[in-house]
């Protein structure tokens, strides 16, 4: 039997998402195979400001679907558009991980422990409104791309911290 084809982004923390999904249908006596694609939000890196069109990180993967390229597409569910594709569906949703909001910088420093004006980078108004509202002297700055890219924008000095989403379980690895 041919492999179900799993259309996903090539960042790291997509193609866990898609290596989870896949082993769930593995579990279910499924082959499948992923096909990684660079999305539109994978190279674009200026910030996500509202003004630019909807489905910047899954319209590359939903084309993928409509031209027979994937049979199944893998996509973190806070990036789809909310008007839905009406020749596509959201087949399923896994169970959601507990996720907390985390602190990332080069030494360890609690917010409260953060320089004056020190430069915080985020890529969600929510973090960044909360951030301005507990230390108004921050300099909040848009950061944009996957887990690694943000990493390395704080370890070349862009950063004195990041506010990175993440999942106190084993089972998250971006």
């Amino acid at each position: 039997m041919t492999p179900l084809r799993i259309a996903t982004r090539k960042s790291p923390l997509a193609l866990w998402q898609a290596e989870y999904v896949a082993q769930r249908l593995k579990e279910k006596g499924i082959d499948t195979v992923l096909v990684p694609m660079v999305s539109g939000g994978d190279t674009d890196m200026r910030p996500i400001d509202g003004t630019r069109q909807v489905g910047l990180f899954t319209k590359r993967i939903q084309q993928a679907l409509l031209e027979n390229e994937a049979d199944i597409a893998v996509h973190s569910l806070k990036d789809l558009p909310t008007e839905q594709n009406p020749s596509l569906s959201l087949a399923a949703v896994p169970e959601r991980e507990t996720v907390v909001d985390s602190l990332v910088s080069k030494t360890s420093l609690r917010l409260d422990e953060l320089p004056l004006e020190a430069r915080v980078g985020t890529g969600s108004k929510r973090r960044a409104a909360q951030l301005r509202h507990r230390r108004p002297d921050l300099q909040v700055l848009p950061i944009r791309g996957n887990v690694q890219t943000r990493l390395g924008k704080l370890d070349e000095g862009e950063f004195d911290a990041c506010l990175l989403y993440t999942s106190p379980s084993p089972r998250d690895r971006g």
